[in-house]
């Protein structure tokens, strides 16, 4: 269950792969958002919510 001020989201792992990779996009360790698979599909929810933010870079 992750809350953000007075909303909470559940979210369900398929396995315990994906809950280390939603744990290390939570926490930072993933820089660049997935493009593919269930956890691109979890990025793009979090984007949604505005947990998590896509971040312009710049060359």
């Amino acid at each position: 269950m992750i809350s953000l001020g007075e909303y909470e989201l559940l979210l369900e792992y398929h396995n315990d792969g994906m809950k280390t990779d939603v744990e290390k996009l939570l926490s930072n360790e993933i820089s660049e958002q997935p493009i593919t698979g269930d956890l691109k599909m979890v990025a793009d929810v979090l984007v949604q919510q505005g947990i998590i933010f896509k971040v312009p870079t710049f060359i």
